[in-house]
């Protein structure tokens, strides 16, 4: 029986590769009809927050890219972000570069697990060129800014809007 299990826990055993790199996709907007390309690069590792956000607890970063606009946001699966929707900063920092703040606001929404870049031209040209760690500090409900570690062997690559 332990011989089974320990087999059954190899197979499910995932290489800190597989979520190392950005997931990309296509769909066609419902309103609009348009194509928008898509990309997404979860954190390499869990936010460590106290009660009642504690436990796994990862961060995304999204891109939406269509050919009249470009959205990118970062999203926490548990906890929350400090800032309204008139704005605050982040500090980001690419690779070995030093960190650069931008400029981000809430969604339209209120989700406090949100929050929405106001450059996020500037972010992906950014992005486009960082062969291994995007580094995201943000200000957080009673945790002060931790920081959010996404990880990629390849630079992050959308292609030209359609």
């Amino acid at each position: 029986m332990s011989c089974r299990v320990l087999a059954f826990a190899a197979a499910i055993t995932i290489s800190p590769m597989a979520w190392a790199n950005w997931t990309y996709g296509e769909r066609v907007q419902e309103m609009s009809g348009k194509p928008e390309t898509w990309a997404e690069l979860r954190s390499a590792s869990s936010l460590n927050l106290r009660a009642p956000y504690d436990g796994p607890n990862f961060a995304t970063l999204n891109i939406r890219r269509s050919a009249s606009r470009l959205i990118v946001w970062i999203e926490i699966e548990k906890g929350q972000f400090v800032c309204s929707v008139s704005g605050c900063q982040i500090e980001v920092r690419f690779d070995d570069k030093p960190p650069s703040r931008f400029n981000v606001q809430g969604p339209a929404d209120y989700n406090s697990r949100i929050l929405v870049l106001l450059d996020g031209k500037r972010f992906v040209t950014e992005a486009s060129k960082t062969n291994a760690t995007i580094r995201v500090a943000a200000t957080m409900h009673r945790e002060g800014a931790p920081v959010m570690m996404f990880e990629s062997s390849v630079p992050l690559y959308l292609g030209k809007p359609k």
